[in-house]
């Protein structure tokens, strides 16, 4: 099962494998600049001049597509479900679209959408442009093209990295993806309750959720 495909007969589905098997394609990087950017000082410069959504494969500089409103939505309600666990454990705190380094031998660099760290680390890198801090939770958002095509490598980097959890949220098959380092990977469809286990032990929280439009929006009637 592709990513990239909405299967016809969604009960034939199953939980795809990681690697070869794992459905995602292959990263295509869109370059920014003719040459390559070989320092994460010219990374971090760039940062600082306004880029945003960009990052790095082993140090060629790549722009992501920004966000669109289906990507903007699912952030926000997952951010709405996760609220009171998020006030009630105090165990978590998200950083959003941080700059993570995850290799700086090759200069590798990724923005996963959400970065859950613990507290004394997710306070002390809040503010910076870009970390080495390792989170214990990415939340990824297939949301482009470019973001699909580099998935596999993505939860695969993070995994190698020593993040213990991946989830990838899909807006085109509807499905979430949860991966852990050692177990094996979990799909949940649209019409199925993903549980935040270990992670937020009180999320439970139906997937098609994740895609509708927010209550605000809902209830202004536009």
């Amino acid at each position: 099962m592709s990513l990239n495909d909405r299967p016809d007969d969604a009960s034939q589905e199953k939980p795809t494998g990681f690697g070869t098997g794992h459905g995602f394609r292959p990263v295509v990087p869109q370059v920014v600049s003719p040459r390559a950017v070989q320092t994460r000082e010219e990374y971090l410069a760039a940062l600082e001049n306004g880029e945003r959504w960009i990052e790095m494969e082993e140090g060629t500089f790549l722009r992501q597509d920004p966000p669109d409103e289906m990507h903007g939505n699912i952030i926000r309600n997952l951010t709405a479900a996760l609220g009171p666990s998020l006030k009630s454990d105090a165990k978590s705190i998200p950083c959003f679209e941080l700059p993570l380094l995850l290799d700086e031998e090759r200069l590798t660099i990724r923005i996963p959408a959400i970065s859950f760290y613990p507290p004394a680390t997710g306070f002390a890198v809040m503010d910076e442009l870009m970390t080495t801090e390792i989170p214990v939770l990415v939340v990824e958002i297939a949301s482009s093209r470019l973001r699909r095509d580099s998935m596999s490598a993505r939860v695969k980097g993070y995994l190698q990295k020593g993040v213990q959890g991946v989830w990838v949220i899909d807006p085109v098959t509807r499905h979430v993806h949860q991966f852990s380092e050692g177990l094996p990977p979990k799909m949940i469809k649209e019409t199925e309750t993903m549980h935040g286990y270990p992670y937020f032990a009180d999320l439970h929280l139906l997937v098609m959720d994740l895609f509708a439009d927010p209550v605000w929006l809902r209830s202004s009637g536009n």
